[in-house]
């Protein structure tokens, strides 16, 4: 049964279809052996002169060398005590040859784990490796199933000794379970079989690289889907099934080419721990695609395979085990198939095509093999027959991967397909969608047009009821009016009011909010203002707004709705020298040799409020020089500057003392300039008025 195991890992995992049996030694035993025909494969004499050591005069022709242990060359440490080979040695036999061979050219065939040096008939012919007497002097070397070439004259009797070293033994023993620590040599005869079978090694060794090469593209390929594309996990599970599908064709290839021993016993070795990955990541793949959740008989899988590593790790690669999850990864592989044909699932019929082809294709092999070998399971790539079988056992292989790569191509193909439909779709949409949005970015433009319109309308009635430049000059000579609606139109409004007995009547109003809704309530307001002198002949500043106050109350409760809507302002009565102010929220100051004085307001607004109070009055004598300013909030409340914060009253104090020097209307330039560096790219929060008067 391990022989059969050996055949069947053969056929799935490939790993060692070129490599040519020499564990076979027909012929005789002892010291003499006859090549008998031209085109076999000899092995020399299994019992081998033995002695350990080293010793360079026992290559020497004549040297006796009868006391000396007989023993086989290839030195199987479970059949020889551990105090026989100890890392060096020698090994010497005779042999004869047919005379028809006398000066023929033949090959010298040399399976080692170590390193040799070759005498025939006392002269060194090749040196495999470098021996040492130790590790690291050593330098193995695995010649391969390449022959040497010998010629050998017509004496009757031939001799080989062979100095060899392996210090390396008991690592390659305990590593990787290698129990032959001897060399195994054979001659055969170079004719043109043996330039065949070299012509079908190279052969083998450029298809076995160039099926490694599709497959790992495979594999790096469907990689990269599953990365920029990663809900469907199909792509990384055949990715994880090629990759390790195509390690079955490098490490073999690696065994046929490679000649450091170490590296051919660790792909001779770990290459059965590919067999439980590769049936492992096949049904997961298949899980994938016909599955929307995970079956229990998975997870029985899963420990299996995990089980069959570690047992095989540990200890030794357990044969049986392999085989038996070999045969429930693939029944379980089968059965998913037929799952998918049962439930008509899609890619059933490509993948159950390739699966059956595979078992198809093997069980052929397996039947031509048992046939023509009378049920001896012994396999020779030579010739036609043989190719014929590479060829199938390869095709067997692959029709697993080809019918994934074809299923994954069509759904590729399908999913291009519908979203190519989906993409036509689409764009009708997109053009049928931007027809809509020009036609309703079109009614919305000319929507805007007339609202802006409009408010550009009732920016002009606004500026309407605004004090003239004219007014403003025949009443305050000697000021300016810093007025920046945050919109088109603006809840700031400034107001001025002559009276007969010269006096003038100024205020900084700021209405609440801003733009249209601001706009509103200043009309409001400005109106009752004008009703409060002109109708109620009010002139002194508290009063005036206390007027004004119960004029807006009454205005906005004959609405339904509850309006909380007001203004906070600044109110002055100048005449000559005499001043009186009244203001609600918005302060006065006075600056008088480089100092401020501040009045501050009532803190209740023009509007309504819980505690109603008059509005005080307040009187100055002012004096020649005097500067008066009254101002909304919107000019310290700005935002700006490096860090993006407010410009704050404070800043505005020291701005206003440092241009007292300058005229009005100079004030002016320099108090907005200042506004705009300091706002600099960020948005006007709020409307801007500033009034300046210089007392004359």
């Amino acid at each position: 049964m391990k022989n059969f195991f050996t055949i069947y890992a053969l056929l799935l995992a490939l790993t060692s279809c070129m490599q040519t049996d020499l564990d076979n030694e027909p012929g005789s035993s002892g010291l003499n052996l006859t090549v008998l025909k031209s085109e076999d494969l000899v092995p020399l004499a299994q019992l081998w002169s033995y002695h350990k050591g080293d010793n360079p005069t026992w290559s020497n022709l004549d040297l006796d060398d009868s006391r000396w242990s007989e023993i086989e060359s290839k030195l199987n440490l479970n059949e020889i005590p551990d105090t026989v080979f100890e890392g060096i040695c020698w090994f010497r036999t005779k042999f004869k040859i047919d005379s028809t061979l006398v000066n023929k050219p033949l090959g010298l065939v040399v399976d080692q784990s170590g390193a040799s040096e070759i005498y025939i008939d006392g002269k060194l012919v090749a040196n495999y490796g470098t021996v040492g007497l130790n590790k690291e002097t050593e330098l193995a070397y695995h010649p391969g199933p390449m022959p040497l070439a010998i010629v050998l004259d017509s004496r009757e009797e031939h001799q080989i000794a062979i100095r060899y070293s392996n210090h390396r033994y008991l690592e390659a023993m305990s590593r990787y379970e290698v129990l032959l620590a001897g060399p195994k040599v054979s001659i055969k005869n170079l004719n043109e079989s043996t330039k065949s079978t070299i012509a079908t090694e190279v052969l083998v060794i450029f298809m076995f690289t160039l099926i490694f090469g599709l497959l790992f593209a495979f594999s790096f390929i469907h990689l990269l889907i599953y990365l920029f594309y990663k809900r469907h996990k199909s792509n990384l599970y055949y990715s994880l099934f090629t990759f390790v599908f195509s390690l079955f064709f490098l490490f073999p290839t690696i065994g046929m080419i490679g000649h450091d021993p170490s590296v051919n016993m660790f792909v001779g070795h770990y290459i059965y721990f590919l067999i439980p990955l590769l049936l492992f990541s096949l049904t997961r793949f298949m899980y994938s695609l016909f599955y929307d959740r995970l079956p229990k008989v998975f997870w029985a899988l899963t420990i299996l395979t995990v089980v069959t590593i570690l047992v095989s790790y540990f200890f030794e690669v357990n044969n049986w085990l392999i085989i038996v999850q070999a045969a429930f990864g693939l029944f379980e592989a089968v059965r998913i198939i037929i799952r998918g044909l049962i439930k008509k699932q899609q890619g059933s019929k490509i993948l159950g095509t390739g699966v059956l082809l595979f078992v198809a294709l093997i069980s052929a092999v397996i039947i031509l093999i048992i046939i023509t070998t009378d049920g001896q399971f012994e396999f020779n790539i030579s010739g036609v027959f043989g190719l014929l079988l590479l060829g199938l056992i390869l095709l067997a292989l692959l029709s697993i991967p080809i019918s994934m790569s074809v299923y994954l191509a069509r759904v590729f193909a399908t999913v291009n397909k519908n979203l190519e439909e989906e993409k036509e779709k689409l764009e009708a949409r997109v053009v049928e969608r931007t027809a809509e949005v020009v036609l309703q970015k079109e009614i919305i433009e000319d929507r805007n047009q007339e609202i802006i319109d409009s408010i550009t309308y009732a920016k002009r009635i606004q500026r309407a009821i605004l004090p003239s430049a004219n007014l403003i000059k025949s009443c305050l000579s000697e000021s300016f009016i810093l007025y920046k609606p945050k919109d088109i139109v603006a809840g700031d409004f400034y107001w001025i009011e002559p009276l007969e007995d010269e006096t003038i009547l100024f205020a900084a109003a700021d209405c609440t909010g801003h733009g249209v809704p601001g706009a509103m309530v200043s009309v409001v307001c400005n109106n009752a203002m004008n009703r409060a002198v002109r109708e109620y002949s009010k002139t002194e500043p508290g009063a005036i707004l206390d007027k004004t106050r119960d004029i807006v109350i009454q205005e906005f409760e004959k609405s339904d709705e509850e309006v909380k809507d007001g203004m906070d302002i600044a109110l002055c009565s100048l005449n000559g020298h005499k001043l009186q102010y009244a203001g609600a929220h918005n302060p006065l100051w006075i600056i008088r040799e480089g100092e401020i004085i501040e009045t501050k307001a009532n803190k209740q607004p023009i509007g309504k409020f819980d505690n109603l109070e008059p509005y005080n009055t307040h009187s100055f004598d002012l004096q020649k020089g005097d500067s008066i300013y009254i101002f909304s909030d919107g000019y310290v409340d700005q935002f700006g500057g490096d860090k993006g914060k407010k410009f704050k009253a404070k800043a505005f104090r020291a701005l206003l003392l440092s241009i007292q020097d300058k005229q009005m209307e100079e004030q002016k330039t320099i108090i907005d300039d200042a506004f705009e560096a300091w706002r600099g790219s960020l948005e006007q929060v709020d409307d801007v008025c500033v009034i300046g008067v210089k007392i004359e």
